[in-house]
């Protein structure tokens, strides 16, 4: 064994090693800096689980209640008791925050905002805004006015009584807020 060297190393460090070992360190920093934000992307939901599952209630009542008889998935449009006709109303999108207890309040909170609204899935596009259906001048959005806060959000695809509406179907979407 020479002078200052290690057991039986008999060569120093060369410089593709140290080359090696600064590659190595770098990757694992990217590496890291790639992945950490997104571990904590789900706690940093700009809302919380409440909404979302009021959302859910009021998507899964208009289902329930305005879906022709026998038929899953398929809503009644207009017509008495017509998803238009009833939710067009004030005192229509009033029941459906009773019915779905949505229309609670208490000194602290106010009932949340309710929009509820339906996309012609024809013309969806990969961008991620939801534009309301035009049916006879009407646009097909009902509720409160939506203006780009932070809101929970539930999609059900669904098709119409009216086959004139949406083709080939149509989202359900029911914003809370």
């Amino acid at each position: 064994m020479g002078r200052g060297r290690f057991l039986t190393d008999e060569r120093g460090q060369t410089l593709q090693d140290y080359v090696v070992g600064v590659v190595v360190v770098l990757l694992a920093t990217f590496f890291v800096i790639a992945y950490l934000p997104n571990v904590f992307a789900s706690y940093d939901s700009p809302t919380d689980g409440i909404r979302s599952s009021q959302a859910d209630r009021v998507a899964e009542y208009i289902l329930t209640n305005y879906s022709v008889e026998d038929q899953s998935h398929e809503l009644r449009y207009d017509g008495p008791g017509g998803l238009h006709d009833t939710l067009s109303t004030e005192a229509g999108m009033n029941a459906l925050r009773d019915q779905t207890s949505l229309n609670t309040s208490t000194d602290r909170r106010l009932p949340p905002d309710i929009q509820v609204f339906l996309v012609n899935a024809s013309t969806l596009s990969d961008r991620d805004e939801l534009v309301p259906a035009v049916h006879r001048g009407n646009t097909l959005s009902y509720g409160d006015t939506y203006r780009g806060q932070a809101a929970a959000r539930s999609i059900r695809v669904v098709t119409m009584d009216n086959e004139t509406i949406c083709d080939p179907s149509c989202w359900l979407v029911v914003r809370v807020w």
